[in-house]
């Protein structure tokens, strides 16, 4: 129901993490003045990294983002309670796995492959 959602809440907190986790940490700790700039440091790098990634992984059968929400849709079961648990769960294992992809040599076809075979294999369960 709301796998579009959990999709685009993966991407964003998967491409803002550090700042997030400074974030949470800060409400309970001191932390030191220079946390912030490299949290915001690392956020632009890692947005940099999931930019290039997702332009190596793309093609025109199937774009980067197209690919996330298919596996989302194939990990989502239909309640609530565990699309909240598996959905962001694959995505951000699914756009860690991508990262990696764009490094190899035929990432589009790479990539492809991942996302059929997710859906492939949950559509058999």
């Amino acid at each position: 129901m709301f796998t579009r959602l959990w999709v685009l809440c993966s991407i964003a907190l998967f491409r803002l993490w550090p700042l997030l986790a400074l974030w949470l940490y800060a409400r309970h700790h001191a932390i030191a003045p220079m946390a912030w700039p490299a949290a915001f440091g690392l956020t632009l790098l890692l947005l940099v990294i999931a930019q290039v990634s997702a332009a190596r992984c793309s093609s025109e059968q199937l774009p980067h983002t197209h690919g996330l929400f298919v596996i989302g849709a194939a990990m989502s079961t239909g309640w609530s309670y565990l699309d909240l648990m598996l959905v962001p769960l694959s995505v951000t294992l699914a756009l860690c796995l991508t990262v990696l992809l764009a490094l190899l040599p035929g990432a589009p076809a790479r990539y492809f492959s991942l996302v059929k075979r997710v859906a492939d294999h949950r559509m058999q369960q």
